[in-house]
């Protein structure tokens, strides 16, 4: 997986509002890759190893494009992404 740093150049800050330009560009990214399923549909994680594996890279993408504030706000290990 490439870096997201280098594929989201905004990071979101409660101050900077620019929420809808993060939004615009995570999206774009969980598209590309085709995980679209582990932020917009609203049903129970499934089971599967492959799914917790692909939602931790969206975790973390989420984690790596937003200020250390919100990171401490909103990351938990043991949410989903779509929770996040």
């Amino acid at each position: 997986m490439q870096n997201i740093r280098s594929l989201v150049h905004v990071l979101l800050d409660i101050n900077a509002r620019n929420y809808t330009r993060w939004r615009d560009q995570i999206l774009l990214v969980i598209g590309k890759y085709l995980l679209e399923n582990h932020v917009l549909v609203d049903l129970p994680a499934p089971d599967f190893p492959d799914w917790t594996r692909m939602d931790c890279f969206v975790k973390s993408w989420i984690a790596g494009t937003i200020s250390s504030y919100l990171a401490e706000m909103v990351i938990d290990r043991a949410a989903t992404a779509h929770t996040i």
